[in-house]
Formats: C-alpha cells, structure tokens, sequence
C-alpha cells in the first residue's frame, strides 16, 4: 500500500473511533484539559504505553496543516544546512473505548527543504554521525516524510498493559550533481507493563526495540564528471581508502531500551521515570558487497523526576531532567582483496562523542479548569557538557554551556472559544571551549566547515519567543484552530535565528 494511503487511511480511522466513542464533556472542556500545565508538564513517562491510559479519561482527536520555517544565519552546523522549510498534514487521536481500554495513535506527512547543506549527503545526521557520506559541494536537500503510531492500552483489576508501534519512511534527494537518493525505514516497538501500588499510584516498566534502516546512493549525470566522495570518520577525518568513487551505502542498526517509571494517578505527587537504550548500526559499502567499514554502539541514560501539588486554586510543581550519552565509533581494516572479498584485518575503536546535561524547571499556575481567567509562569536553568574525540591522530573539541529562562502563558475561556498566550525568553552562556585539531589543514574545506561548527556549538545567544492559539466551537462538538509561534536567538558571533511555525486543523 501507498504511504499517501496509509496516511488516508488513518486518518480516517481515526475520525471514526473518536465519533464513536465521543465523551459527554464538551471539546472545549476536552481542549483546556489536555493543554493545562498538569496534563503537559510531565513527559518522559508517557513513552511507557501502559501509563498513556491515565494520561487522559476522554477521547480527542485533532487533524491540522503545518508550516515550519527556519533561518538559521550563520548559527547551525554545516551538516545540517542553514535553512530548513517544512509543510505537511498532521493526524492525532486519544479514544477512549470504555473504562478498561483506550488507543491513541497519529499519522503525519512531511514535505521538508534544506539548504547550503555541506560534508553530508546522508539522511538523519543525528543517527548516523560521525559516519555520513560528505564532498565539498554539497546544496539543498529536498525530501518528504512519513510517520505513523498506533498504541493500546488495558487495565485489568491491579494491571494495565499496553503496547505502541512508531515507524517513520522517508526519502531525500537534490537535483544537481551530487544527486544523493536516501531512503530511511525506522521502526520503533514499545510494551509496557504497570501494577496498583499503595492505591494512588501506578508501578510500571517498559520494553523497547528499534530496528533502523537508510540506504545513501549518489550519482552524476554532468558531463563534466564527477567529484570525490569520502566517508567521513568525525573531526575531519575520512577513510583515504574507499575515497573517491565509491558512493553507494547503507546503513543497518537496531536498539534496545527499558525503563521503569512512577505514575501518581492524579495531578498531584511525585512522578519518575528512568530509561537507558543501547543503539548500533553499522555503515556498510553497497558497491563492494556490502563491505562493513564502520560501526557505532550508542548507550543513552535518561532521568525525569515531576512533583505537582494543586491547592487553592494554584497548581505548584518542579521537575528535574538528566541525561548522559557515550557514543563510540569503530573502524574496520580490511587487507587486499581476494576476488570480491575483502579480509578483515583489525578493528580501531577511534571516535567518541560523550555528553551529559540537567534541566531544572519549576512551575506556578491557577487551575484552568474552573477559571475562565488562567495563567502559568515556569522558570528553568539548565547545564550541557560534550566532548568529542578522534583517537589518532589525536582531535577534540569539549564545550559545556549554561542556560536560565522563563516561560510565561495566559489563557482565556469564552462561551464559544478559547484564546491562549504564551511568551518567554532565556540566555545561554558558554562556560568552557577547547579543542584540538591537530594537522589538519585548517584552511580547506573541512577545516572550514569543523571552524564555523564549533564557533556556533560555543556560541552565547539570548532567547525570545511569543505564541498564541484561538480554538473556536463549531456546531456538532467541533473545534476550528489556528496556532502561530514565533523565536528568535541572538547570538554574539554568529548572528540571528529566527523561526515562524503556524497551524490550522479541527479537533472532535
């Protein structure tokens, strides 16, 4: 079947559960609680699926068009471009079968446009770093994206389970020499498990896998011929071996993950939730039989800790987020050829990027549900440390930052419509930028581009965004929306960033 089927398909699916087992509370109610500061503040804990069925107690369903653009000014990696242009359609549906089972999914399409993108022909430079496919020239990517999710939930006495599958497609492509084809499979499975305890509370834990695919292919068509293509090692560094004309690759990974979380079944108490995954993938040549050039295992932990206490008309809550990454990237030596097999020599564990951060954010805000009038204020600080390093010829560069901020928002309840303001703004200061780049040659290509990336990545910039969002009630429990967010960075070397994202759907 179509991806644009499918898309159809679900979305269709989705009006149909929600009519059917639509809740007597009014969308708007529906609406104002599924935004309010309790409902959203915690995160992390809603990727266990058996703890989406106390996520909400009514169905909602929403179907929404979306525009993103993104200008980047010198403030971005040279990886990723300095502008990005999104559009596309967005499906969401919580339904709520009966008291013993709920389902909740989503459906999306993306059509998505990068430009000035240099050292990468690859798709998903966040997954597969360091090992992209790059030459000098580079130019706009255009591509589209695909994703569905389908979840069920089910309490049972003392037990809830519940089980959700993610997967992602997309494809990327340029039409100028070099013309990179990138095809991406991502297939995410999570089940979840949670149990009664001291009867307020929910004691869950959760499985997760992952299996991700991307086949990378460039071609020429110019009469002029065509240009190197390196596989890239980070820091600069690339595989002098297989430099030049060998373009094709794919990439194979599969991940594993588990977390145990804390639910309370209301607002207010102490929520957690702590997760750690493994990911690995391997870069592999499709022009010389598949030949596994290198591999990268990932290990990731994750942290949220959330207290919420609502009384007297005021809602008060803090929470902390911590994580911590060590990604490391192995090189294969092959020796001469023996036909079309390539005997492995030895492998050199020569990369790794490690990073680690904490957010701490608070939270005061009157209750939404019983004030026409409402407002919420949540302050936030921030820590991020990395250090990345190629291990001979020996590379590095480390940086940490600091950041504070405040967010701001205010909402009104009419009789036939729902009007909400947010606005906030922060600073980011760099506390420590070091590197080490050895012989490389800073005035090429690479060195370049490895100069411009660390200049943004130790960059300071201050913050500024705005919002807003006006929900209108149609006949027949519907609601008409439209949604528009605005920011800004101004950083001190690297100029302005300045997004605009708007919205307009239904929701039933």
């Amino acid at each position: 079947m179509k991806p644009s089927c499918l898309l159809c398909f679900s979305l269709a699916a989705a009006c149909c559960l929600s009519a059917a087992a639509q809740q007597p509370e009014t969308v708007l109610q529906k609406q104002v609680s599924a935004v309010a500061p309790q409902s959203v503040f915690r995160t992390q804990v809603w990727q266990n699926p058996a703890l989406n069925f106390y996520r909400q107690d009514f169905s909602l369903s929403s179907l929404a068009l979306n525009g993103r653009w993104l200008n980047k000014g010198e403030a971005y990696l040279s990886e990723e471009g300095s502008s990005q242009r999104n559009s596309g359609l967005n499906a969401t549906s919580f339904v709520k079968l009966s008291d013993a089972v709920k389902v909740f999914g989503s459906a999306s399409y993306s059509s998505e446009r990068q430009e000035n993108v240099l050292w990468n022909e690859t798709s998903d430079f966040s997954v597969v770093y360091p090992y992209v496919t790059g030459d000098s020239i580079g130019g706009k990517m255009t591509g589209e994206t695909y994703a569905f999710q389908g979840g069920y939930s089910r309490t049972m006495k003392e037990w809830t389970l519940g089980v959700v599958l993610n997967y992602r497609a997309a494809m990327h492509y340029r039409r100028k020499d070099p013309r990179p084809k990138n095809v991406v499979s991502d297939l995410n499975v999570s089940a979840g498990v949670s149990h009664k305890l001291w009867q307020t509370y929910q004691l869950g834990a959760a499985l997760h896998v992952r299996k991700y695919d991307q086949k990378s292919d460039i071609d020429f068509m110019s009469d002029l011929g065509s240009t190197s293509v390196y596989h890239m090692l980070g820091l600069g560094m690339n595989y002098v071996r297989f430099a030049g004309n060998v373009t094709d690759a794919v990439y194979k990974g599969t991940g594993v993950g588990a977390s145990i979380d804390l639910l309370p079944q209301t607002a207010n108490g102490l929520s957690a939730s702590l997760r750690a995954d493994h990911f690995h993938f391997s870069k592999q040549l499709s022009n010389i039989s598949y030949l596994p050039i290198t591999e990268v295992d990932e290990n990731k932990l994750a942290l949220e800790l959330a207290w919420m206490k609502q009384e007297g008309g005021l809602l008060y809550g803090t929470r902390l987020v911590g994580h911590g990454k060590v990604r490391t990237g192995t090189e294969n030596i092959f020796g001469d050829p023996t036909g079309s097999s390539y005997p492995l020599i030895s492998s050199l564990e020569q990369y790794e990027h490690t990073s680690a951060g904490a957010v701490l954010s608070g939270l005061l805000a009157t209750d939404a549900f019983t004030r026409r009038f409402s407002w919420s204020v949540e302050p936030q600080v921030a820590y991020q440390w990395n250090k990345e390093e190629y291990k001979n010829p020996q590379r590095f560069t480390e940086y940490a930052s600091w950041w504070a901020g405040l967010k701001a928002g205010v909402q009104w309840q009419f009789r036939q419509s729902l009007l909400a303001f947010t606005a906030g703004g922060g600073y980011s200061g760099n506390l420590t930028a070091r590197k080490q780049w050895g012989t490389l040659d800073l005035s090429g290509s690479v060195g370049q581009s490895l100069l411009h990336n660390f200049a943004y990545l130790t960059d300071q910039y201050g913050l500024w965004q705005v919002g807003s969002r006006y929900d209108y009630k149609l006949k027949g429990n519907q609601l008409l929306f439209a949604t528009l967010s605005c920011i800004g960075k101004s950083y001190k070397e690297c100029g302005t960033q300045n997004e605009v994202a708007l919205s307009v759907g239904m929701s039933f």
